[in-house]
């Protein structure tokens, strides 16, 4: 199945300290208008369209003006699923969960950085934003709609990924969360203090995923190279990935999947004794600039599943 990206505004309500975009184009300016999108789908067959899903992200989507237009225009085209990735905070808007569901909204993927309010909040940098985002989360488990987690792995979670887990399972806020590492760029860059080692995050990645099988809750590691997760490849998300990313803002489409491989993602030289080294896109290309290539070793041969 295709991905649409469709990237609605970089404006954000939130003021996460390791967003990896850019302050300066979370304006009304990085706002894409309507009719762009409606452009878009005109040049798409009818094929295309059957066999799309489309994403629909941000900075914080649902800060665009027209954000229940949008669903329910692709909606109305017959798009194969409609996914929301959201805060979903929701406070200052006059809509909710139920407008989102109602307008045609299939899944969600939510952004969650901690099982409490501290640990989320030293992430976001804004005040309630645990409670609200927790609330809307309880709202959606009863409408039963799919709910896939993603939580930022920095210092200020490292050591909690199992009781984020434990946090999951117990509230039963979702059946799916992935741990992401930290992209290097953006409002990140000026926190480098707060970015872990890829080797220490893959270790408490697999203590989640452990934990998660005992839950019933599904636990995914995001750019954490294939070499981290020995036991664990299974769980690596990017297994997942389809080729063909396009993403669409302001500014017009670009095909992503190839822009991630060729410029957004490094391999070292020595990789290409590995095993995984035809599947694996390596770290972000910031990592190793910083922190060098000791921690990855090449996998030479293929640790049995039990």
């Amino acid at each position: 199945m295709n991905i649409l990206d469709i990237k609605l505004t970089y404006k954000c309500n939130n003021h996460c300290l390791l967003c990896c975009q850019d302050d300066k184009i979370k304006n009304d300016k990085s706002t894409i208008v309507v009719s762009n999108i409606i452009a878009h789908i005109k040049s798409m067959t009818f094929n295309e369209i059957c066999n799309t899903k489309v994403v629909l992200t941000g900075g914080e989507p649902t800060l665009h003006p027209d954000i229940l237009r949008i669903i329910e225009i692709f909606k109305n085209k017959g798009f194969a699923a409609i996914q929301l990735q959201t805060n979903l905070t929701l406070k200052t808007l006059l809509i909710n969960v139920n407008d989102l569901v109602k307008a045609g909204i299939t899944s969600f993927g939510v952004s969650l950085h901690g099982c409490n309010r501290e640990m989320h909040e030293n992430f976001t940098g804004t005040k309630e934003s645990f409670v609200n985002t927790f609330n809307n989360l309880v709202k959606l488990s009863k409408l039963r709609i799919p709910v896939v987690l993603n939580c930022v792995i920095s210092k200020y979670n490292l050591n909690s990924l199992s009781e984020i887990v434990a946090f999951v399972a117990k509230n039963h806020l979702a059946d799916s969360i992935q741990f992401a590492f930290i992209h290097i760029t953006g409002r990140a860059e000026q926190h480098h203090e707060l970015v872990p080692t890829i080797s220490s995050a893959a270790k408490e990645v697999q203590n989640a995923i452990t934990l998660g099988n005992q839950l019933g809750i599904v636990v995914k590691s995001e750019a954490i190279p294939f070499c981290m997760m020995r036991g664990f490849e299974r769980n690596i998300a990017e297994l997942e990935q389809l080729n063909n990313i396009i993403v669409l803002d302001k500014k017009g489409a670009m095909h992503f999947s190839r822009h991630r491989e060729e410029c957004l993602k490094t391999k070292a030289k020595a990789c290409e004794q590995c095993l995984f080294y035809s599947m694996c896109e390596g770290p972000w290309v910031e990592y190793p600039q910083l922190f060098g290539w000791k921690e990855f070793v090449p996998v030479r041969r293929v640790r049995p599943y039990e």
